[in-house]
Order: C-alpha cells, then sequence, then structure tokens
C-alpha cells in the first residue's frame, strides 16, 4: 500500500491518526465510533495539535483525556449525538489551545459549563452553535482574548452589558439566529478592532441607537431576517465612522429603500435590503 493509499485508509478509520505531509503536524480524528474516551486512549508521542471527534457516539470522557494532547491547539467537537457535558476540568492541561469549535445537533441537548473555557490565554477563536445558551455574560469569557466568537443558534434571549468588554482584540462576533430583541447600554463597549458583526435572524425590530457605542472599526454590520422596518443612516455613520456595508433586511418598502440608498450615497455605504430566509 503506497504512502497516500495508507494516510487515506487511516484517515477514514473510525478512530485515525494521522500527520500530513505538508509540515510536522498530527491529527487524531474520533468518528462514526462509540465508547468512552480516555487518556490512556489518546496518549502518543507525537506532537498533536489538532483533535476532531465529529459524528460519533461518545458515551463518556474522562476530565483529564486531553492531558494526553498537551500541546494541542485546535480541537473540534461536531454532530456528535449524546457528547457529554463539556466542563473547565477537560481543558486544564491544554494551555496552548487556540480554537474550539463545538457544533452540536440541536436534539442532543449538548451541555457546556458557563466557565468551561476560562483562562484559557492563547483561545482566539471560539465557536459554539446549537447549545442552549439563552443568557450571555461576562463570566462565560474570564480570562480570554478572543478574536473571532460565534455564538449562532445558541437561544440567546439576553446579553449582559458587560459580556465583551474583557476582549478588546475582537475582530468579528457573530450571533445571527439567536431571539435576541435589543442590547442594554454599553454592550459594545471597548470594542475598538471589531471588523464585522453578524446579527441576522433575530427579533430586532427597533434600533435604539442611545444604547450603541461606537464601533470605530467595523465595516460590516448585517441585520438580515429581523422585524426592522426603520433605520436612521446618519446614525449608522455616527456610530459606525468607517463602516461600507450594511444588510437592514427585507422589511423596508420601496419608497424606503431609495430614500435610504440615496442618503448612503452622501456617506459611501454600501445598503443592503436583503432576507436569507
Amino acid at each position: 500500500m503506497t504512502g497516500i493509499k495508507l494516510l487515506l485508509f487511516l484517515c477514514l478509520f473510525s478512530i485515525g491518526f494521522c500527520r500530513y505531509f505538508d509540515d510536522d503536524t498530527y491529527k487524531i480524528f474520533i468518528s462514526r465510533t462509540k465508547g468512552k474516551i480516555t487518556k490512556k486512549k489518546l496518549t502518543t508521542n507525537k506532537n498533536v495539535s489538532l483533535l476532531d471527534i465529529s459524528f460519533a457516539q461518545i458515551e463518556g470522557i474522562e476530565p483529564d483525556s486531553f492531558c494526553a494532547v498537551p500541546n494541542v491547539k485546535t480541537i473540534y467537537i461536531n454532530g456528535n449525538d449524546i457528547f457529554p457535558k463539556i466542563t473547565k476540568q477537560l481543558f486544564e492541561c491544554t494551555p496552548k489551545l487556540s480554537s474550539i469549535t463545538i457544533d452540536a445537533y440541536p436534539e442532543a441537548h449538548q451541555q457546556i459549563d458557563r466557565n468551561a473555557f476560562n483562562d484559557l490565554k492563547e483561545l482566539t477563536f471560539l465557536r459554539i452553535n446549537d447549545v442552549n445558551i439563552a443568557r450571555v455574560g461576562k463570566d462565560m469569557f474570564v480570562g480570554l482574548n478572543l478574536e473571532i466568537l460565534n455564538l449562532v443558534s445558541c437561544n440567546i434571549t439576553e446579553i449582559d452589558s458587560d459580556s465583551f468588554s474583557g476582549m478588546p482584540n475582537l475582530k468579528e462576533l457573530h450571533l445571527g439566529h439567536n431571539l435576541i430583541s435589543n442590547f442594554k447600554p454599553g454592550t459594545f463597549k471597548n470594542l475598538p478592532h471589531l471588523k464585522e458583526l453578524m446579527l441576522n435572524k433575530n427579533e430586532i425590530s427597533e434600533i435604539n441607537w442611545d444604547h450603541w457605542d461606537k464601533l470605530p472599526s467595523l465595516k460590516s454590520i448585517d441585520f438580515a431576517d429581523n422585524p426592522l422596518v426603520k433605520c436612521d443612516v446618519s446614525k449608522i455613520k455616527e456610530h459606525f465612522p468607517i463602516v461600507r456595508f450594511c444588510n437592514l433586511g427585507g422589511g423596508f418598502n420601496e419608497t424606503q429603500k431609495a430614500a435610504m440608498i440615496e442618503e448612503s450615497k452622501r456617506y459611501n455605504v454600501t445598503i443592503k435590503f436583503t432576507n436569507y430566509y
């Protein structure tokens, strides 16, 4: 069996251990399997940088399991039917983690402790999708210095005013497909580097600009699929001075659209009125 064929065979096996040929980075893939993850099962003398647990039926995971891969930088936990609760203890041996993706099946009712990722100082990318969070608070991000935060489809109805205040390097914030209707004063304070804000498919019917802080680096904002029927273009430019793209969704009539597009030309902002659903 040639080297490439052997690599493909290992990667398609239920529990695969692979090294790509372009560098010295090793990856572990766990998929299409049942059982319990333990430190012993993961232990290897290789320098593993990626751990992918996807589309499996993992029934248990020992708290020190990830101590077997102390240099791991990226973890994917995706599409697992019954994955155990994710706790802070699970990541205590992985100080180099820079990227975590948890994409659950809604019917799996994935549970995550609110402090699960606290103090992962190297973490810059955090994506949690289809997990019932409901309320976003600062307690979830203690010690983090994220650049990208994705909380899509998490049944979010409330965001504490100081939730993002400890993440001044945040560049992208994705809050789409939730139940957000408004924001508390100060929610967007201390986000000097935020460039992209996704608020599509929520319950936002009105933008209360008194509750919005200026976002000096914002270039793109999306309100698609919200019940929004009113917006002041001058306020967009006032609060987002270098914004280039703004999608306000499809709730506006043709007269409103024409007037807003004409006004947007004065501010060099591209206004769209597009719904995705």
